[in-house]
């Protein structure tokens, strides 16, 4: 909370398993600051709080360095290519057997 910034107060830590987090505030006007190591900060201005019900925020922060995005793996290229050899010689299998049985091949 921008607006509450004092040495002698601690800013509010959130639960390291879920960051959640929660905050008495005074009704009124406030700016937000979400921030994490490793992930971008993100500022959320003109949060009003009123008196009697929570207030809530829900921010998603995104990671500096995102995870790359998964790709198949040797294993799933293994399976694949079985997939494919299993069809390409049930295809000239089927072919071979169209052709010695006098059929034409189309």
């Amino acid at each position: 909370v921008l607006e509450h910034i004092n040495p002698d107060i601690n800013p509010r830590l959130s639960r390291p398993d879920y960051g959640r987090y929660r905050r008495l505030l005074a009704p009124g006007t406030y700016t937000l600051r979400f921030l994490k190591d490793e992930y971008f900060t993100k500022t959320i201005g003109n949060v009003n709080v009123t008196g009697g019900s929570p207030t809530e925020v829900d921010v998603l922060l995104a990671p500096v360095n995102p995870e790359p995005v998964p790709t198949l793996s040797e294993w799933g290229m293994l399976i694949m290519a079985l997939i494919l050899l299993a069809f390409g010689t049930a295809a000239v299998i089927r072919r071979r057997r169209i052709v010695y049985e006098g059929r034409r091949y189309s």
